[in-house]
């Protein structure tokens, strides 16, 4: 028997598995909320035997990373995404934005998820 079959026989039986995507984020408008401009985005992933995952989130093909301006927040399979850049309508949020969800056996991507500003003319969805 190879070793790649016995691998496959073991995950098999033991029932672990590669994360898959449930919910994948969809293309948004900014919104204003007060002062603040906002978009929320949706990830949701999981594994056929429970095993916890790991997801990331990226804009414009680059990691984000939490402590930027403008706000990241994630919470469970969501990323709000919030700035107080009241002259900028929503601007510097707009962009490309997916999701990556691993485990010990595997990497899934989400699709792309356009996010723009109310204002924008150049951008449709």
């Amino acid at each position: 028997m190879t070793t790649a079959l016995w691998l496959l026989m073991v995950f098999s039986l033991c029932g672990a598995s590669v994360p898959f995507l449930v919910v994948e984020p969809e293309d948004t408008v900014v919104t204003p909320v007060g002062h603040f401009r906002s978009a929320t985005l949706q990830c949701e992933s999981s594994c056929q035997d429970g095993m916890s995952v790991m997801t990331s989130w990226h804009k414009d093909g680059v990691a984000i990373e939490m402590a930027s301006v403008p706000s990241y927040n994630t919470s469970n399979s969501l990323l709000v995404i919030t700035t107080t850049e009241t002259n900028d309508y929503g601007g510097i949020l707009e962009g490309m934005y997916y999701c990556v969800v691993s485990n010990n056996l595997g990497t899934v991507r989400s699709r792309n998820a356009l996010v723009r500003s109310e204002c924008s003319n150049d951008m449709t969805l």
